[in-house]
């Protein structure tokens, strides 16, 4: 009953049978959340590479998102190294932070991304008060 209470109720229908155990119903959970893992990562990796601070209002919604992506393609095996985080932050840029990509591109080492954020959240201050 637990386990009915605390998942979704669009979930229920898919592993209500009668005459099942929790172990039972467990494995028919985690065979639906594991059904769809590679289609799942290649969708979140997709969307990652494609992201872009034009899609969001500022800065700090634009790292959040990106760290939000990574997060869950790392929840299923999905990793992403640091270096590729801190390049497809920079390639998702628009214009008006060329300099400051610039500036982060030819860092060596490369900084992490929360490095890259800081950066960036000083240069976004730095724009709005021009």
């Amino acid at each position: 009953m637990w386990m009915y209470g605390m998942i979704s109720q669009s979930l229920i229908p898919m592993i209500l049978k009668k005459k099942v155990t929790a172990w039972q119903m467990w494995q028919s959970l985690e065979a639906l959340f594991r059904d769809n893992k590679d289609s799942r990562a290649i969708q979140l990796d997709n969307e990652l590479h494609n992201f872009s601070i034009g899609t969001t209002k500022n800065v700090t919604t634009y790292c959040t998102r990106i760290k939000t992506i990574t997060d869950l393609l790392n929840n299923i095996d999905g990793t992403v190294p640091e270096k590729n985080l801190v390049t497809y932050t920079i390639n998702g840029l628009s214009s008006r932070f060329d300099h400051v990509a610039f500036l982060i591109q030819h860092t060596s080492p490369l900084p992490t991304f929360l490095e890259t954020r800081s950066k960036l959240l000083v240069e976004e201050q730095r724009m709005n008060l021009l």
